[in-house]
């Protein structure tokens, strides 16, 4: 997965949003430009020479990699790798994973300001092509509340339908 973040007046997602997008599509096609992949590796070795300057630091970045995951000199290993990158492979993972269908988009917009009171919904205004359903009007109460199960291993199970949201999320 990756994050894409902006800070933005309410009144300027949309257009953000599709310049944002219209820049992957292009990295989808084109790549990045080679001065740029060759500033972004040398920007990852700075930032990682710049994390490791005490031994606080060092022993801090070696537990992190430890724990999430199980090798101490992942970052190491994980900047080298970046060195060897090609514009071809930038190419083939953006073809992979910037995939529209697939985005999900999050704002968080003060209710104060005088735009977002023009906007229909969130979800209108960010995905225009995948609207979310509206919830049915003769929802039955069991459907407005969770209904809470204890399974026979002790777990307890909660469950709440929202018909306007596509998604199953499991938390443990």
């Amino acid at each position: 997965t990756f994050e894409i973040s902006m800070s933005l007046k309410p009144g300027n997602i949309k257009a953000a949003t599709e310049q944002v997008l219209s820049m992957l599509d292009e990295i989808k096609k084109e790549g990045v430009d080679p001065d740029r992949i060759k500033h972004a590796k040398v920007q990852m070795k700075v930032g990682r020479f710049r994390d490791m300057q005490t031994t606080d630091d060092i022993s801090t970045a070696m537990v992190e990699d430890y724990i999430s995951t199980g090798d101490p000199h992942f970052r190491e290993k994980y900047v080298e790798r970046i060195q060897n990158v090609t514009n071809h492979q930038i190419k083939e993972a953006a073809r992979k994973y910037f995939d529209r269908g697939k985005l999900i988009t999050t704002a968080l917009m003060p209710a104060e300001d005088p735009a977002v009171a023009t906007f229909p919904t969130t979800a209108a205004l960010l995905r225009p092509e995948a609207p979310s359903t509206d919830e049915p009007a003769d929802d039955k109460p069991s459907d407005r509340h969770a209904t809470r199960t204890v399974l026979p291993n002790g777990t307890v199970l909660l469950v709440k339908r929202i018909a306007s949201s596509p998604m199953v999320s499991i938390q443990m």
